[in-house]
């Protein structure tokens, strides 16, 4: 009889179970599903709707000059660069910062101008020279200096204007801080000349 009454009681503890559910604190079955890719935000996509659109210099295909991948607008001044054997100085240098003219700098240039100076190779790798300073100059510490030392032998004065912008002889600076491998690049809107 006892064991009749145990067997009717355990009957009745299953029962309530199977009724119930399963014990109080147990997540859902689905709740240990992975969430689907839409469900998730992605931080990437999240910055790439904050980017700052590309204003005109910087539009285009980068130009790659001897393994560096320069800004796009600098065709004309990367080419000129390895014209002028400065490309191969580069190298042996172990930290330089380029002022470099957009390709309207030196369309702007007077007719002909360009092309003469292309023709003269030592004039060519002053000019090229006189766009590089030793070290690496970003604009957080270009107001440091009034002036650089360029490659050439010449000086660059360098003024700080209103709204954090900075001019280098003159030459506005376009695109700051565009860093490679032991180099700073700025892009200008100046082809610079160095005094005769």
């Amino acid at each position: 009889m006892r064991v009749i009454r145990q067997g009717w009681i355990g009957c009745i503890a299953i029962a309530l179970l199977a009724a119930c559910g399963a014990p109080a604190g147990t997540p859902p079955a689905q709740a240990t599903t992975a969430p689907s890719a839409e469900s998730v935000s992605s931080p990437a996509a999240v910055a790439l709707g904050s980017v700052t659109p590309a204003t005109p210099e910087t539009t285009g295909t980068p130009h790659r000059v001897r393994g560096w991948q320069f800004p796009p607008g600098l065709s004309t001044f990367g080419k000129a660069l390895i014209a002028s054997g400065v490309v191969d100085t580069l190298r042996d240098t172990k930290n330089v910062t380029i002022f470099a003219p957009v390709d309207d700098a030196f369309k702007r240039l007077p007719e002909g101008a360009w092309q003469a100076i292309l023709d003269d190779p030592v004039r060519l790798r002053e000019v090229i020279e006189y766009h590089i300073v030793e070290g690496l100059w970003t604009t957080g510490a270009l107001p440091q200096v009034s002036s650089l030392k360029t490659l050439q032998g010449g000086l660059l004065t360098i003024h700080e204007e209103e709204g954090k912008r900075f001019t280098v002889n003159g030459a506005f600076i376009l695109l700051p801080d565009f860093q490679l491998k032991r180099l700073v690049l700025h892009t200008i809107d100046t082809v610079l000349m160095p005094p005769p």
